[in-house]
């Protein structure tokens, strides 16, 4: 199996205090991998590791390039979106204008149009508000400008950092069942932090889990949900989180 991202015993700090301790795990090529943990386990440190974001040790590869040392701005043009925990939209722009900020470099200014339009098919709500400010959008239109903003890059790996934090349930349903769209006909590989993990592991093929900066499983998401260890432990049943869709 080729891999989209490969991390090898690898580390990271703020300072001089360690978060991540010596995590492996991968990402299949065109596949979803979860990466579950309670609160301050060390999911969205591992998503700004392998953005070059914080101090980091060991080797992350990008489709079996390493990109351990690059910057943010070098490993986004390689073809890595992230899309953080709180959304970070230009509240200020229109909705246009956000994507148009997607497409950063010549390469996706010249498929505009056609990245545009992907982005309009999987999100018609975006479309219709296209000349509407950012932060007037509903939190969950806000999500779906982050995700469609990530695609106008044409990624070839999206990080995802708990995109249905504060939604309604029947929003949150509606955005999976899109970024499953998204994996399956654009072949996009992702990486999910979700705090949900009913969820997370029906989107998943495979997952890793994390405990206080240490990997302490990984395998698919059927190994992992049926370790009644392992579920009662770490995964439970995690409702929904209801607020303003």
């Amino acid at each position: 199996m080729s891999h989209a991202l490969e991390l090898k015993d690898v580390s990271a700090s703020y300072g001089h205090g360690a978060i991540l301790h010596d995590i492996n795990f991968d990402v299949p090529a065109g596949g979803v991998t979860a990466l579950l943990g309670a609160n301050g386990a060390g999911k969205t440190t591992t998503l700004r590791a392998i953005c070059g974001m914080i101090e980091t040790h060991g080797d992350v590869r990008l489709f079996g390039e390493s990109i351990t040392g690059k910057t943010p701005e070098a490993i986004a043009r390689m073809g890595v979106a992230h899309v953080p925990d709180g959304r970070g939209t230009f509240t200020s722009l229109t909705v246009l204008d956000n994507l148009r900020l997607g497409a950063f470099s010549a390469k996706k200014r010249t498929n505009f149009r056609k990245s545009l339009d992907q982005v309009y098919d999987y999100f018609p709500r975006l479309k219709e508000r296209s000349g509407q400010h950012a932060g007037t959008l509903s939190g969950g239109e806000q999500q779906m400008l982050a995700i469609g903003r990530a695609l106008m890059a044409e990624p070839r790996l999206i990080l995802l950092d708990e995109p249905s934090i504060g939604l309604a349930p029947v929003i949150v349903k509606q955005l999976f069942e899109i970024l499953e769209q998204i994996a399956t006909e654009a072949g996009v590989s992702m990486l999910l932090v979700e705090q949900n993990s009913n969820l997370a592991l029906k989107l998943a093929s495979e997952a890793a889990l994390l405990e206080v900066g240490n990997l302490v499983a990984r395998g698919t998401s059927e190994e992992l949900s049926q370790n009644q260890e392992i579920a009662r432990a770490y995964l439970g049943d995690v409702s929904d989180t209801g607020a303003q869709a």
